[in-house]
């Protein structure tokens, strides 16, 4: 080390003029120290040693920028530092990413769970409504499919309050019992109707 410090100026003009062997004489005198330090930072071998070998990446690509008189390990260790924090910054973000796309595919595997189930108790809802008698059928396509409140219906059919209301509950009373009979859950029910 000692015998590279007293020819570093040397040896840098050489690696500026591209001297491979300048340059190999530079890295394995150096590598071991730069090595520490990045792992110091990193924490992780293999991310240490993609870190390492971009920092002599720089050293040769930017050599045209070295002053032969200062010292070496402070340029090196400052690329170091630099490339450590931004490799620590594209870690957290591909975690994030990684976070990101996990839970999306969560949310969308509920969603489409959630969705199936819905149009499965729809469907089935349907099938009970189809079997109601015809009355029955129009009272509660007028207040629940359409959203017309029990008066509105009473008046619209020309009937009494009392007997929408009655009609209803019947109408909900079966729709309930061909959920249950039909294995749906019965919270989808109340889901449905909330």
């Amino acid at each position: 080390m000692r015998f590279v410090h007293q020819q570093l100026p040397e040896l840098i003009a050489r690696l500026k003029a591209k001297d491979q062997s300048a340059f190999a004489v530079l890295y394995e005198s150096h590598v071991n120290q730069v090595y520490a330090y990045v792992l110091s930072i990193l924490k992780s071998t293999p991310l240490t040693d993609d870190v390492v070998q971009e920092v002599f990446i720089k050293l040769w690509t930017a050599a045209d920028l070295l002053d032969p008189t200062k010292p070496l390990k402070p340029y090196l260790f400052a690329i170091a530092r630099n490339k450590s924090l931004n490799a620590l910054r594209r870690v957290a973000k591909e975690q994030e990413l990684t976070e990101e796309i996990t839970q999306s595919a969560i949310d969308l595997s509920q969603n489409t769970e959630a969705l199936v189930a819905e149009k499965q108790t729809a469907a089935i809802i349907q099938l009970a409504v189809s079997q109601m008698p015809e009355k029955r059928r129009i009272i509660y396509d007028l207040c629940h499919q359409e959203g017309h409140s029990y008066q509105q219906t009473a008046n619209k059919l020309g009937i009494k309050y009392s007997t929408v209301n009655t009609q209803m509950v019947r109408a909900l009373k079966h729709i309930k019992a061909y959920l249950a009979k039909s294995g749906a859950l019965l919270f989808s029910f109340f889901l449905f109707f909330s």
